[in-house]
């Protein structure tokens, strides 16, 4: 039985991968792509969370 030998991109499967986020600064001459390092990466996801969720909890809400 021959097996698939060629793994997933490493950020999918690599639980220490860290999400580098990137800014866009854009002006009219040219775009510039910008990394940015974010030593709250967990913070910003568990922020984001609480706000999906209280959007979605107001749109299920009767008015």
């Amino acid at each position: 039985m021959e097996t698939d030998t060629q793994s997933p991109s490493s950020k999918f499967t690599n639980p220490s991968y860290q999400r580098r986020p990137q800014v866009i600064i854009s002006d009219s001459e040219s775009i510039e792509t910008t990394d940015v390092e974010s030593e709250s990466s967990n913070d910003d996801n568990v922020m984001l969370s609480n706000v999906l969720k209280r959007k979605a909890y107001g749109k299920g809400r009767p008015m």
